[in-house]
């Protein structure tokens, strides 16, 4: 449409998981000097989009990573951690134990780190005394499980008075999923189904849970954890996820999500 081509004056690209969609403004083709908006053309490309999403995934792992890189020596729990690829690499810095429920990731754990202490365990009522950690990580982990603030009680049970707590939600309010054609296999279908379910995949939806920004602020407010601060990552406009850094005790500044 005209109204909608004129963008094109303005060279606009709109980003997405597997999709950069790119208007610009170009000399008309003899194919194409009959269309409305002729002037415009359009250029796709799976390979940066899918670039792009990657990274925007990494960016969280990656702040979780900085913080390890600064802090000094500490007792670190990694819940939920399967091969170790945030806190593997700091297994010598830090005193680092790992847990998972699958055997295959705590042996390729500790093949890929050989310093990380490993043991199987289930998230949900975790091996260890009270007041064990100075820093308990869990990413990729509450969607799994069936109830949020017990998952959360059990992380702040093992962390020491003082501690810190770093964990990661996957934004209930779906319109995230559009920036990713990907993940629903870029057919509408899955595209409707999968903003029905909040985000998480239809054949995923009895198994993967997740969160509104409220819900996690309640169940850490419930569990006695003070919220210093909330990162979000994803598309412009709506994160994807949110990344919860809190302490047991003491004082922070609550972040707003959405």
């Amino acid at each position: 449409r005209p109204d909608f081509l004129r963008v094109a004056a303005a060279r606009r690209r709109w980003v997405g998981d597997g999709l950069i969609l790119q208007a610009d403004r170009r000399p008309a083709t003899d194919e194409t000097a009959a269309l409305p908006g002729a002037r415009v053309g359009f250029t796709v490309s799976r390979k940066v989009g899918n670039a792009v999403a990657r990274n925007r995934a990494r960016r969280r792992l990656r702040a979780v990573a900085a913080e390890l890189e600064k802090l000094p020596r500490m007792r670190i729990l990694d819940v939920g951690g399967g091969y170790g690829r945030i806190t593997g690499p700091f297994a010598g810095r830090h005193d680092v134990t790992l847990v998972d429920i699958s055997h295959e990731m705590l042996a390729e754990a500790k093949e890929r780190f050989p310093a990380l202490t490993v043991q199987q365990a289930d998230a949900r009522k975790l091996p260890f005394d009270d007041d064990s950690f100075d820093i308990v990580i869990a990413m990729d982990l509450l969607c799994h499980l069936p109830d949020l603030e017990a998952g959360v009680r059990e992380l702040q049970r093992v962390v020491k008075p003082g501690g810190r707590i770093v964990c990661d939600t996957t934004n209930a309010n779906p319109l995230w999923v559009i920036a990713y054609p990907r993940y629903y296999r870029w057919r509408p279908d899955r595209l409707l189904a999968t903003m029905r379910c909040h985000g998480v995949l239809p054949e995923w939806k009895a198994l993967v849970r997740h969160h509104w920004a409220p819900e996690m602020r309640k169940a850490i407010a419930a569990t006695g954890l003070t919220l210093q601060k909330t990162d979000h990552f994803g598309p412009p406009g709506v994160a994807k996820w949110h990344l919860w850094w809190c302490r047991r005790g003491g004082k922070g500044t609550e972040g707003h999500a959405s």
